[in-house]
């Protein structure tokens, strides 16, 4: 039997309807007469699988297959041709909106950007007020901190706080599976994604770790920092005195050895594998 992710647990233990505020995204519109196949030939979802609740989760890559920008689609409820992809906010909305114009083209296509705002994430969608869902009752509120950590633990990304823009794969991002139809027709940038998926050619991803022990010294370690044969820090979060939650991008047969390890020491602090 599969175990329960951190983040389903985490939703389980505060209870029906439960959710967690995320402030400072951004939601790209996308509507016309030709809104459906214009996305179809550019992101690496299907869009015909897009429904009100915004949990499809999609990318728009480099035509060399690296990562740009990730969001979760919806489909409006009541408006025919209309999409929203939730995305980061801020500048890096605009930039996906200025990066889905480029192809454009002459396609009967309109595209608007609304560039912060606040997401509420349950256990089975994400709301927004672009895509509110009326019947949605609200549960107990979960701190962002703790939804953070248990994201980190899963090994889940979280946009440009873990991927290198223009430079990750999305098997380095564990996006392969859970942000890729293998099933649809072309978009930009398949070519590389379904070689390294088919070809099992992924060396390195993303891996959930705990930090603990002295981390005085942590305070000094920045995003992409090398941690010697280990792997290049990515988003964390502190959980407490003596004990911090990050991502790490690790070499895969550097996780398996860490796996029987169990613990290793890295200066005054050890480091332990997250969803053992």
């Amino acid at each position: 039997m599969q175990s329960m992710s951190a983040v389903d647990q985490l939703y389980e233990s505060r209870g029906d309807n439960s959710y967690v505020r995320y402030g400072g995204r951004g939601v790209v519109r996308v509507e016309g007469a030709e809104s459906s196949d214009f996305l179809q030939k550019i992101i690496t979802q299907d869009i015909g699988k897009a429904d009100q609740g915004g949990m499809l989760r999609g990318c728009l890559l480099t035509p060399q297959g690296k990562y740009l920008h990730d969001f979760f689609i919806s489909r409006a409820a009541e408006e025919q041709g209309v999409f929203y992809l939730e995305c980061e906010g801020g500048e890096r909305a605009h930039d996906l909106a200025r990066r889905l114009m480029m192809y454009k083209l002459r396609a009967d296509v309109r595209i608007e950007v609304s560039e912060a705002m606040e997401v509420k994430i349950f256990k089975n969608c994400r709301t927004h007020e672009h895509n509110p869902m009326p019947a949605q009752k609200y549960g107990e509120e979960i701190p962002f901190q703790e939804w953070d950590r248990a994201r980190i633990a899963d090994g889940i990304m979280d946009g440009a706080r873990d991927a290198e823009i223009g430079g990750s794969t999305l098997a380095e991002l564990n996006l392969d599976d859970s942000a890729v139809n293998y099933q649809k027709g072309c978009y930009i940038g398949q070519e590389l994604v379904a070689r390294m998926h088919h070809r099992n050619l992924g060396k390195k991803h993303l891996v959930g770790v705990k930090f603990c022990g002295d981390l005085d010294g942590f305070s000094g370690y920045e995003w992409g920092h090398e941690f010697d044969d280990l792997g290049i820090l990515r988003s964390h979060v502190r959980v407490s005195d003596d004990e911090i939650y990050a991502l790490m991008l690790m070499m895969r047969a550097r996780e398996q050895a860490l796996i029987e390890e169990k613990t290793i020491k890295y200066g005054s602090m050890e480091l332990h594998l997250l969803g053992l």
